[in-house]
């Protein structure tokens, strides 16, 4: 009887050993991608913002070339008038 006890014991102990091992590789490698797709999104992010800023620039561009060219013609109409 105690031969297979101790045969019991012994496969316990490899199951929780081997369940332990498993398990502390499959944390470890979900950490890893998790850690992969968070850097991913960030660079997406990343990306958006100097998109978004770029665009605001080209907006401002365009609305100040608009404003000048409003303000050429103003000055034409006034010189019409005036003149």
């Amino acid at each position: 009887m105690d031969s297979l006890d101790e045969i019991l014991e012994m496969g316990l102990v490899i199951i929780s050993l081997f369940t332990g091992v498993s398990g502390a590789f499959v944390w470890y490698r979900s950490s890893v991608i998790k850690g992969y797709a968070a850097q991913r999104d960030f660079e997406h992010l990343k990306r958006n913002y100097q998109q978004l800023a770029s665009s605001t620039a080209d907006l401002y561009r365009f609305a100040d070339d608009a404003k000048d060219q409003i303000l050429r013609e103003l000055a034409l109409i006034r010189s019409k008038i005036d003149g």
